[in-house]
């Protein structure tokens, strides 16, 4: 296996072992913040805070699924089913509320999303060692030509 497509391979199995407990620190995480600032800030604050917050984490996920789509796509997936999994605890009886099953719609189309980018981080990926192993078999080319020159 060539040195780049190994270290692209070891990268993804970081994000493979980091992305599962990224979702419950932020659904563990979150709340409690949320309740600190409501507690320590005034409506208005709170709000910019919660503004400048999404902005940020926005920003940073775009740039996560510019470089990284096939972990983006990986924590995607995992927030849908953990979503999935918080609604269905809604919908569970007869007086489920529509917010409910427009949240587990949400959740359906996050899950879509979650697959597609996860498989075109995939795809993109396989293209990326592909070039990679013509790169290394035109340079290996390249020195051995070089090599055999008898004018030297």
């Amino acid at each position: 296996m060539p040195a780049a497509a190994f270290e692209r391979y070891q990268r993804m199995l970081l994000w493979a072992k980091i992305v599962p407990w990224i979702v419950p620190a932020v659904y563990f995480g979150l709340p409690a913040t949320v309740s600190f600032g409501r507690q320590h800030l005034s409506q208005d604050w709170f709000a910019l805070v919660t503004g400048l917050v999404a902005a940020i984490s926005g920003w940073g996920l775009y740039k996560l699924r510019q470089t990284q789509r096939l972990a983006y796509g990986a924590l995607e997936i995992a927030f849908a089913g953990w979503s999935a999994l918080l609604v269905g605890k809604n919908l569970h009886g007869a007086d489920a509320a529509p917010a409910a099953w427009a949240a587990l719609a949400g959740t359906v189309y996050v899950m879509v999303r979650g697959l597609d980018n996860f498989e075109q981080g995939i795809r993109q990926s396989r293209e990326l060692t592909k070039l990679r192993a013509e790169e290394e078999q035109i340079g290996e080319g390249l020195v051995v030509k070089l090599g055999d020159n008898p004018g030297r």
